[in-house]
């Protein structure tokens, strides 16, 4: 496995599964290689390192998301009654999606750990667009801006009432 050669395709491939998973290791397996020699070409390749930076700030974003989605919208559950469906009711599950996000950031997330994440990217705008052609995204695409939006923001409290 250590003589394994990563060339751009391989880095495609690496960057898109390290996206999806948020584990290097999963993705470099998934390749047949160890995650050691992706972490040799991540000290040697400045470009190669604020790629993989970003696909992992991308895997956090869509925790964030479903954090975000379950926490807002809940999850269906079928309701029984002696075999028989009565209903169904939305269920919130606060405290798994707390914990998968501490398992993905504790710095982050976890006891004491910031509540403010940033995301450093250099100056150069080929690092973007490299990374969107590996990724396969248009990174490009602007955003609504804030003021747009404001009718999708829902500011309340939520209270667990299942106790």
């Amino acid at each position: 496995m250590s003589n394994i050669i990563l060339t751009n395709a391989r880095k495609e491939q690496f960057l898109k599964l390290l996206s999806a998973t948020g584990s290097p290791t999963t993705a470099a397996a998934q390749l047949g290689m160890s995650y050691t020699t992706v972490r040799n070409y991540i000290s040697k390749d400045p470009l190669f390192k604020e790629q993989f930076e970003i696909a992992r700030a991308m895997y956090q974003a869509s925790l964030e998301q479903a954090a975000h989605e379950r926490a807002v919208k809940g999850v269906k559950k079928k309701i029984y009654y002696q075999g028989e469906e009565i209903g169904e009711e939305t269920v919130f599950s606060d405290r798994l999606l707390e914990t998968l996000l501490k398992a993905n950031d504790p710095d982050k997330y976890g006891k004491g750990g910031s509540t403010h994440n940033t995301l450093v990217i250099g100056n150069e705008e080929s690092t973007l667009a490299a990374l969107g052609k590996f990724l396969g995204v248009d990174l490009d695409k602007k955003e609504k801006p804030v003021e747009d939006v404001q009718d999708d923001i829902i500011d309340g409290e939520y209270t667990d009432t299942s106790e």
